[in-house]
């Protein structure tokens, strides 16, 4: 004869820790859900403090990245009155409310690198490179310098760089003024002819624990590797600035590259392209 079923019979195991069926998995929902609505609050309330604190010179001299932690704190500020909605109703599994409350933690750790590069570009020169330096940096790439920043080390003992860069046809800082951005052969007839503005990292793999240097031409709706996870795409940064740019910064024609080169400064390129995690 076959067994009745309890409708009341906790699961056990996974299911329950999932919140699955059972009194034991509402029980586990409605405490992730209430969890998550008061972590979600107390996110959105230090991040409405921690913006409300920003110095005004600061603000006025970054503007575009006070602009995105704004737009993110929005979002944080929903994700927050999402998680109230669904601990009064009842709603949402289990994963859905930790996949909630991870997205907010992502969001606010987004707006810390949105502020730091706001502190950091507010202390940069704001007048232009100008015509003549841009032209002389050009003549220098064509020339075969490779201008990057020093390397580092990063850990194990493997001296690297995170940042931004400058290059002419492929060469890449780290191999010598040869190119790294992969083998010679595999470069395309554009990449050898071109000015290209480069992102920097270090780039971990899952057979070695020591990092190698990783590098890749800065594309406008692409995140900066050189920021971290944490980071931003131009595109996401300041939008009014990409407009009229190529969506990868790499220019075939000099004159093209001397003129994006010209009309920014420290501080513009460091707001379009972001700062590292340090900075």
């Amino acid at each position: 004869r076959a067994r009745p079923i309890d409708r009341e019979r906790p699961r056990s195991g996974r299911m329950a820790e999932l919140g699955g069926g059972g009194l034991d998995g509402r029980r586990e929902r409605r405490r992730l859900r209430e969890g998550e609505a008061r972590e979600a609050l107390a996110v959105a309330q230090e991040i409405r403090r921690v913006l409300a604190t920003v110095d005004p010179e600061v603000a006025a001299k970054a503007p575009s990245a006070i602009a995105a932690a704004v737009a993110l704190q929005r979002q944080v500020e929903e994700a927050a009155l999402a998680a109230s909605t669904a601990f009064s109703t009842q709603t949402g599994s289990a994963d859905s409310v930790r996949t909630s409350a991870s997205a907010i933690h992502g969001a606010a750790q987004r707006v810390s690198a949105a502020l730091r590069l706001a502190r950091h570009a507010a202390g940069l020169e704001e007048e232009p490179f100008g015509q003549a330096l841009a032209q002389r940096v050009a003549h220098a790439l064509r020339a075969g310098a490779v201008l990057w920043g020093p390397p580092e080390d990063l850990g194990g003992g493997v001296l690297l760089f995170e940042g931004l860069g400058l290059a002419f046809g492929g060469r890449r800082g780290g191999g010598g003024g040869a190119p790294s951005a992969g083998a010679a052969e595999e470069l395309r007839p554009k990449d050898l002819v071109s000015f290209s503005v480069d992102s920097y990292w270090a780039e971990y793999g899952s057979a070695d624990p020591r990092p190698v240097q990783g590098c890749e031409v800065v594309e406008l709706r692409a995140l900066g590797q050189h920021m971290g996870l944490d980071g931003f795409s131009p595109q996401e940064l300041t939008p009014e600035a990409c407009r009229g740019l190529p969506t990868v910064l790499q220019w075939a024609a000099e004159g093209d590259f001397v003129g994006f080169l010209a009309r920014h400064s420290e501080r513009s390129l460091s707001l379009l392209m972001g700062s590292t995690r340090g900075g």
